[in-house]
């Protein structure tokens, strides 16, 4: 998470939860609730698995940084 271009904050989420839809469906809800904290939140070094997930539902754009 980041604030002014600081990061903030940093999870490893590949390795602590199961590789899902849900899991993207609740990284998406919690960008748009560090957008209205004034906060971004983007996916870098995402895990192959996650990073298709995200691809597939159509949010590699808004949830993943553009480095691959």
């Amino acid at each position: 998470m980041t604030r002014d271009g600081a990061e903030l904050t940093r999870w490893e989420l590949c390795r602590v939860a199961p590789i899902d839809l849900s899991l993207v469906d609740e990284v998406a809800r919690l960008r748009l609730h560090a957008l209205a904290l004034g906060c971004d939140l983007r996916l870098r070094d995402v895990c192959d698995d996650l990073r298709e997930l995200i691809t597939l539902a159509g949010l590699a754009d808004v949830l993943t940084d553009a480095e691959r």
